[in-house]
């Protein structure tokens, strides 16, 4: 029920506008176990993938991820891009040295505002620092992307 005041109108032709702070949205990325490698030292995209398409150009995009990495070398680097470009999260895994290998089970969060409404993908890629040894990103894989309207 809407009870506007007498000599009061109520103007809706801009249709709904979200109260800064408030979730427009949330996409979640189905979780996987399907194992990404690499013995790359050049950065590669993962399964840690997904798209979401603003509401609003001046939204912030929260992205949120989780995984569990591998590490059989001395260093395995990660970072986050948006639609293929490095944006942000340099972050290293160390190794063992010895080729055994590091489990680590990460999860990362970032803010982003894409100033955007068109599709667009948030990815987890990753390298190895040297040229010997395999990293994997693996197991429970989860990745949420929310939008918040400013």
């Amino acid at each position: 029920k809407v009870i506007i005041p007498s000599g009061q109108t109520l103007d809706a032709s801009n249709g709904f506008v979200a109260p800064a702070g408030s979730v427009v949205q949330t996409i979640r990325m189905t979780p996987t176990s399907t194992a990404f490698s690499t013995a790359s030292t050049s950065y590669l995209k993962t399964n840690l993938a997904l798209s979401i398409t603003p509401k609003y150009a001046n939204s912030l995009i929260k992205i949120e991820m989780s995984c569990t990495l591998l590490n059989q070398g001395d260093e395995l680097d990660l970072r986050l891009y948006r639609n293929g470009v490095d944006i942000a999260l340099q972050t290293q895994i160390h190794g063992d040295y010895d080729g055994s290998g590091t489990y680590t089970t990460t999860a990362l969060m970032y803010t982003d505002l894409p100033n955007s409404t068109s599709s667009t993908e948030y990815a987890l890629y990753v390298r190895l620092g040297e040229s010997s040894g395999t990293g994997y990103v693996y197991r429970e894989q989860h990745m949420l992307l929310t939008e918040i309207a400013q």
